[in-house]
């Protein structure tokens, strides 16, 4: 289980969630980043394929959009039973 998981700020930039989702990162880096409000209640979800593909279409708009506009804020769920 991990215990260091990075948060998304709902208000944020994708300039400032960029540095989370480098190309080089080791494949067994975080996948899914919770979108969280200014009292860390979870609002959503974004996954970094997602914001990898918006950071390298058009790099320069991207970096401007805000995280709530890209969040999944219902997203499907599967569990074990």
């Amino acid at each position: 289980m991990r215990t260091n998981i990075v948060a998304l700020p709902y208000n944020g930039t994708l300039q400032e969630a960029q540095e989370f989702v480098h190309h080089d990162h080791r494949p067994r880096g975080q996948y899914l980043f919770p979108v969280v409000d200014s009292k860390n209640r979870l609002l959503g979800v974004v996954t970094r394929k997602h914001l990898m593909k918006l950071i390298e279409q058009v790099p320069d708009q991207a970096l401007k959009t805000r995280i709530s506009e890209i969040a999944t804020v219902e997203p499907v769920v599967a569990f074990a039973d």
